[in-house]
């Protein structure tokens, strides 16, 4: 049981990083060759449970798509239609407490991802 508040930590570490090099990996920025930036987008991928491939496809359409809640995959693939058309979607909350919870409310982000997975 001591275990447990490390091991959310360092899920929590490998999931920020991998996420931010996934997503330069994804637009072929981090090195010059395309073949590096798709080898380590497969293997940043696989640690946060996501196909490189299938990751690019969905952000290129959130590029050209984006905010648009009928097309834009990272909005209609997380949330339903009820949130997306509520108008405090994008509020942000006022108070210290709020933003920090939202931060660390993990689970739809989690529950997208196992979806995403098993749908591919």
């Amino acid at each position: 049981a001591a275990f447990i508040p490390l091991y959310v930590f360092y899920g929590f570490q490998i999931q920020c990083f991998a996420f931010a090099g996934q997503h330069e990996f994804l637009h072929r920025n981090a090195w010059k060759t395309k073949w590096i930036n798709d080898w380590v987008l497969f293997a940043v991928g696989t640690c946060c449970f996501e196909f490189g491939k299938h990751e690019q496809l969905m952000h290129k359409q959130h590029h050209t798509f984006t905010n648009n809640i009928d097309k834009d995959p990272e909005l209609t693939s997380f949330y339903s239609r009820d949130e997306l058309e509520s108008p405090g979607f994008r509020n942000v909350s006022k108070n210290k407490f709020g933003f920090f919870r939202q931060f660390l409310y993990v689970w739809p982000t989690f529950q997208c991802r196992i979806c995403r997975l098993l749908s591919s």
